[in-house]
C-alpha cells in the first residue's frame, strides 16, 4: 500500500479544480495526515448525492460539472476525490470531489479512486 502526504494528494486535486477545497484549509487534515489510494463503490461505500444536495449547486458548479462529464467521456481520468476514515453509519465522508461525484453519479459510473484519509 502506497502512503500518500497532505502535499501530495493536494497537488493532485488541483489539478481538477475549480478551488481548493474547504477540506485544505482545516488543521486537522493538513499536519502530518497521510492518505491512501482505495476504490469505492458510489452509492455503497459513498451516499449518492441527494436532489437536496444538487439543488445547492450553482451555476458555476453546474459549468464545472458539464466541463467535467466532457472530459470523463472523452476517456480522460480525473483525479481521485478525497474522503474521510470510514464511519459505519453513512461511510466515507467527500471531503474533496463533489462535482466528480456528481459527474460520476450522472453517467453511471459505480467504482471510483479516492484518497482515504488514515487515522
Amino acid at each position: 500500500m502506497k502512503i500518500y502526504s497532505f502535499t501530495q494528494v493536494h497537488r493532485l486535486q488541483l489539478k481538477g479544480s475549480l478551488s481548493d477545497g474547504i477540506w485544505c484549509y482545516d488543521p486537522k487534515y493538513r499536519k502530518n495526515t497521510k492518505y491512501e489510494l482505495i476504490t469505492v463503490k458510489l452509492g455503497e461505500d459513498i451516499q449518492r448525492l441527494s436532489l437536496r444536495e444538487y439543488a445547492t449547486f450553482t451555476v458555476e458548479d453546474a459549468k464545472q460539472i458539464n466541463k467535467l462529464k466532457r472530459l470523463v467521456k472523452s476517456g480522460i481520468k480525473l483525479s481521485p476525490i478525497v474522503v474521510d476514515a470510514y464511519h459505519p453509519e453513512y461511510g466515507y465522508r467527500i471531503l474533496d470531489g463533489w462535482h466528480r461525484v456528481a459527474v460520476y453519479q450522472e453517467l453511471g459510473i459505480k467504482k471510483i479512486k479516492a484518497f482515504r484519509k488514515i487515522e
